[in-house]
């Protein structure tokens, strides 16, 4: 059983896949990446070290619905302080960075999002985006 609690300050959202193009994390974080379904990411101190799997339907591209409480796999959710596992709460929300129509999932909404911490998540085709994102 994973060691991460997630909490929604705004409310558990529901949204379609194709809304949001990846994750966005807060200025306090580094090497975030999102490779094999898995974002991870690290405090600029390097202290502390989060693996977030996401749930197998969510991952790939769709035009599907989801909640916020769908995003992660809590069950394989882990977090390290100093390399030891050690539990972790991670407030989560929608974000729209400026500059960009889509949106993204925030980690850590409490902080401040850096632009340079995003994870790009698979995209599909234009035709299910929204057409405001061409506007």
């Amino acid at each position: 059983m994973g060691n991460v609690t997630l909490l929604y300050p705004e409310g558990i959202q529901n949204f379609p896949r194709t809304y949001i193009v990846g994750f966005v994390l807060p200025l306090t974080i580094i090497n975030t990446t999102l490779a094999g379904g898995v974002l991870s990411f690290d405090t600029n101190t390097l202290q502390h070290h989060w693996d977030l799997p996401l749930t197998a339907e969510f991952a790939p591209a769709s035009s599907n619905f989801y909640s916020l409480d769908y995003v992660f796999d809590l069950a394989t959710c882990f977090h390290y302080f100093l390399g030891t596992p050690s539990p972790s709460t991670l407030n989560i929300g929608l974000r729209r960075l400026i500059n960009e129509g889509e949106m993204r999932i925030q980690v850590a909404l409490e902080f401040t999002p850096d632009p340079a911490q995003i994870a790009d998540l698979p995209q599909i085709s234009p035709y299910w985006r929204p057409y405001s994102f061409y506007n």
